[in-house]
């Protein structure tokens, strides 16, 4: 997801390679399953403007993140509300984010 200008937009790409101009977005989030790869980081950083944040909903080694500079902010695991049983069968166990790393790109 991508804000510019005060508005939103949601784009669907991969990671390493994002179809918005250099320094279009003040604000470049992403929740997903990946994690300190040198070819993403330097797409989301190549897209962020100077002076925006990239913040990272979950990434994978958290920990790698803050031992390089990033923000993290780690909540409080929640239950998940009562479902049936077929859906962890099908997906897993609900994990819900629980890890925020964020960074300013300078």
């Amino acid at each position: 997801m991508v804000f510019a200008g005060g508005g939103v937009e949601a784009v669907a790409a991969w990671a390493e390679a994002l179809p918005i101009r250099d320094g279009w977005s003040h604000m470049t989030a992403a929740c997903g399953a990946f994690g300190p790869d040198p070819a993403i980081l330097r797409e989301l950083r190549r897209v962020t403007a100077s002076g925006g944040m990239i913040a990272l909903v979950s990434p994978e080694q958290p920990e790698w993140f803050e031992a390089n500079g990033w923000q993290r902010r780690v909540l409080d695991r929640i239950s998940a509300p009562e479902h049936d049983a077929w859906i962890d069968e099908f997906f897993g166990p609900p994990d819900p984010p629980h890890d925020l790393v964020v960074t300013q790109v300078s």
